[in-house]
């Protein structure tokens, strides 16, 4: 003899359970940020209190215009793994990007272009 699982369940699990899957998957650690506009550019501000600097990677990337900012180390009692995705708003010059790390807060400073609203092509 053959037992199969049935698939039929009651309507309420049916509704709970792609809930209930997602709960369990929440991540470990988001670190607190904060994102401001400025009069040049804009300033995002990041939680990672003892983490050294050398330990966190960020990186942009220019095709997709976002920024990352990931740390992949053992972590304190803080401060685990995490990652985190900014997007560049396309007024950002992304040479100007410059990252800086005082007292546990992680500071990415991100200037404008210079505007040009009209230039003669011929």
């Amino acid at each position: 003899m053959i037992f199969t699982k049935t698939t039929t369940q009651h309507p309420f699990f049916d509704f709970m359970e792609p809930i209930m899957n997602d709960t369990w998957n929440l991540p470990k650690f988001n670190p607190s940020s904060k994102v401001k506009e400025t009069e040049t550019g804009f300033d995002i501000k990041l939680a990672i209190p003892g983490i050294p600097s050398k330990d966190v990677s960020v990186e942009v990337d220019a095709a997709k215009s976002e920024l990352y900012i990931e740390y992949a180390g053992e972590g304190n009692e803080f401060v685990t793994k995490f990652k985190k995705t900014y997007e560049i708003p396309t007024t950002i010059d992304i040479d100007s990007i410059s990252v800086s790390v005082n007292h546990g807060i992680l500071e990415v400073v991100m200037s404008r272009k210079e505007e040009v609203s009209r230039k003669k092509i011929f």
